[in-house]
């Protein structure tokens, strides 16, 4: 078994299940305001503590752009510029754990795996998480999470490293959305907080 590639499916959740875009939506939204991507993915990465895949933020990317140009332009005040931002940034969280399927039903293959992939590290990913989460998640919220922090060990098939922060917010919103979804539902789940930095906390912004 290639260990590194077993694990890497529950890093992508086996398998995205992408809609293609449209192209010629697709460059319509691309020509509002394309000089301010930086910024808008560095607001991305700030607020969810990780960057999600392209296909996840692409659509909303021109929206947190013109909010950029408005708020820059003073043509929107912090307070209103942060709550749109943060709103369409949970949109990018949401569709990228509905799009890679973050909410499905464990299989006995799937328990399987999180006792013999990389057993050494089975301890030392968990750990890893709950002091990140501040509690000890069930297995069935945090068993993609953990494997995904096992993953993060790896180079060339080989254990390396350490995890790093993007990897713990990204398997930390995982728990934390699975958790909320099977005890409170799609919608309470859609509503979770961001785990990186509030935007509203984030006084200083890099283009400023």
């Amino acid at each position: 078994m290639d260990t590194h590639s077993t694990l890497y499916s529950y890093f992508t959740s086996q398998g995205r299940n992408d809609k293609p875009l449209s192209w010629n939506k697709l460059l319509a939204k691309e020509n509002c305001y394309p000089e301010l991507q930086k910024e808008a993915l560095y607001l991305i990465k700030t607020a969810l503590g990780y960057l999600p895949p392209q296909n996840d933020y692409l659509e909303c990317c021109p929206f947190i752009r013109t909010y950029i140009y408005q708020f820059q332009n003073g043509l929107i005040n912090q307070a209103s510029f942060e709550k749109e931002v943060s709103q369409l940034i949970q949109q990018i969280r949401n569709q990228q754990m509905r799009i890679e399927n973050r909410t499905r039903i464990f299989e006995p293959k799937d328990y399987e795996a999180y006792q013999t992939l990389a057993p050494d590290l089975r301890e030392i990913a968990r750990v890893k998480l709950c002091e990140f989460l501040g509690y000890q998640p069930e297995i069935d919220h945090s068993l993609e999470a953990e494997l995904i922090i096992r993953l993060s060990y790896f180079v060339d098939n080989a254990i390396v490293g350490d995890a790093s922060e993007d990897i713990l917010f990204f398997a930390a919103t995982i728990a934390l959305y699975r958790k909320t979804w099977f005890s409170e539902g799609e919608k309470f789940a859609n509503r979770i907080p961001l785990l990186g930095t509030k935007l509203k906390d984030h006084k200083t912004y890099h283009w400023a």
